[in-house]
């Protein structure tokens, strides 16, 4: 049971949209290195964990209730770009004289993607949706909010099934390696925070 609140999947998905616009615009107003380095390491966290989250539930109940399949894969050559632009923003160095120009990419890239869900594909699921799915459905995406990767993986593929979830294993573990190695590395508070449940 959701504390506080009953389960929606469309208000959890508009949280992640919301705390990475939120990112973002505290990123353009830092003045430290240090703060736009934080904000930077919680805005790629952030938007890795929305698309792999929301591609292992959210677009495989898009798939079961009928999305359009040439949708889907545009959908899924859309999220690959956002994981490249954002891979290219988290591997590059604050004094590279690019650095901002490839957060102002991978976040535009977002941006467009959260639109795009929110004007079009959640208005339509919602449609589609008993109650009872949309709990289900707000469950699944955020226990997998905790177990997909936080750093982004231009070989996990975005077409659902088997393939993609050993990739998204392999991924994780590669994560926790990288975590290990790097513990230096800071976040961000968020503006928003997800329901709970038990």
């Amino acid at each position: 049971m959701a504390t506080g609140t009953s389960l929606d999947i469309f208000h959890e998905i508009k949280i992640d949209h919301e705390n990475v616009r939120d990112l973002y615009n505290r990123f353009k107003v830092a003045e430290f290195d240090e703060q736009k380095l934080a904000i930077v390491n919680t805005l790629v966290r952030e938007i890795v964990v929305h698309l792999e989250a929301g591609e292992v539930t959210l677009y495989k109940m898009l798939r079961e209730k009928g999305m359009v399949v040439e949708e889907l894969k545009l959908d899924q050559e859309t999220h690959s770009r956002i994981i490249s632009l954002v891979a290219a923003a988290d591997s590059a160095k604050l004094n590279d004289p690019s650095y901002n120009s490839k957060v102002d990419k991978a976040f535009e890239a977002f941006l467009d993607h959260a639109q795009m869900e929110e004007e079009f594909q959640l208005p339509s699921l919602e449609m589609q949706m008993l109650q009872t799915e949309n709990a289900k459905l707000t469950q699944d995406f955020l226990k997998a909010r905790t177990t997909v990767p936080h750093h982004p993986h231009s070989f996990v593929p975005h077409s659902g099934g088997a393939v993609e979830k050993v990739a998204l294993a392999t991924a994780k573990a590669e994560d926790a390696i990288a975590d290990a190695i790097n513990r230096k590395r800071e976040f961000v508070v968020l503006a928003q925070e997800h329901a709970t449940f038990h």
